[in-house]
């Protein structure tokens, strides 16, 4: 079955109450903090209409996005006004379908990061036609682009992402990485000196032999013997400090 990205951000709380109940209960294994928060980062490849997503509803700036976009700008009846506004207090609003995030922005649980992306400097047309304007590597690439963005870095080459980064200069001693992706390692999450922890959409797997002590003590025993071949004493030796 085919899902719309707007059918999808319509899910967005749903998801975000599926996370809020998987990613607890890793973080309690290591820790009896009980005001634990999580940022839950979900990135749309191939990009969102982010134009239709947040729009202005400020009269000039209005006419301005329906001049940009005839054939797909929003009716006003298509959008929900909000309470924020831009830098420059230009009023804005949410597209119709997305009624059930309106709650969320009008009680503070969320907002919206304008003129965000990779550009280097502010640019127009006419100066990065004239070679005034340095631009990003790989500008219209739109999958080194999306590499670019989960790093937070200004060339492509950097492999760090910008919440491992973070990690890397937040999190205390743990044997638990902070770092949770869902389904492969993602970039974004990519630090020096921590792991990322991959769990499947299923969330975290139930493992009934944990709770058997004698299959436990017979897993563990493997890892107390001693063994001829060089690589499995190694590996031995490191299970027994895990």
């Amino acid at each position: 079955m085919k899902i719309s990205r707007c059918r999808f951000l319509q899910n967005a709380a749903a998801v975000s109450a599926t996370s809020a109940s998987v990613l607890p209960n890793i973080a309690l294994a290591s820790s009896g903090i009980s005001d634990y928060k999580a940022l839950v980062v979900v990135f749309l490849y191939g990009g969102n209409d982010a134009y239709n997503m947040i729009v202005p509803t400020s009269h000039d700036p209005y006419q301005s996005y329906l001049s940009a976009r005839p054939a797909l700008g929003l009716t006003q009846s298509e959008i929900l006004p909000l309470s924020l506004h831009s830098e420059n207090q230009i009023s804005l609003g949410i597209h119709s379908t997305m009624a059930d995030l309106l709650p969320l922005f009008e009680s503070g649980q969320a907002s919206v990061l304008l003129n965000t992306g990779q550009l280097l400097t502010p640019a127009t047309c006419s100066t990065i036609a004239a070679g005034l304007s340095p631009l990003p590597e790989f500008l219209m690439a739109h999958n080194m682009q999306q590499d670019m963005w989960q790093t937070g870095a200004t060339n492509y080459n950097n492999s760090l992402g910008w919440a491992g980064r973070m990690m890397d200069m937040l999190a205390s001693n743990t044997s638990i990485s902070p770092l949770i992706s869902l389904n492969s390692q993602k970039r974004f999450n990519s630090a020096k000196n921590l792991s990322q922890t991959v769990i499947s959409s299923q969330g975290v797997g139930q493992y009934s032999s944990w709770h058997d002590s004698v299959r436990l003590d017979e897993y563990f025993a493997h890892f107390k013997a001693d063994y001829d071949n060089v690589y499995t004493q190694h590996f031995a030796n490191t299970m027994k400090k895990v």
